[in-house]
């Protein structure tokens, strides 16, 4: 008794898929790095626009506090003091 070929093929059809999950990770690595990259970016440029903001405030409650002095001072009428302030 022979044995004889059938004809049957069989591939292998498993996939390697380990340089696929390393490229993800890779990925996954450089976008968290510039998440937290633009998070610093962001958080910095609101204090600077925040010290901005403040300083504004404090230069035009200076100047609100100095032109009510020169009214006191010289007894000058509202509309005098808008022209001064103008």
């Amino acid at each position: 008794m022979t044995l004889g070929y059938d004809g049957t093929l069989k591939f292998d059809t498993s996939i390697n898929t380990t340089g696929f999950s390393t490229g993800v990770n890779k990925i996954s690595s450089v976008a968290s790095t510039a998440l937290k990259a633009t998070t610093g970016i962001i958080v910095g440029v609101t204090a600077g626009v925040v010290g901005i903001g403040a300083a504004a405030v404090k230069v035009g409650s200076e100047f609100e506090s100095a032109m009510s002095q020169v009214q006191a001072i010289s007894g000058a009428t509202s509309d005098e003091l808008e022209l001064l302030t103008a």
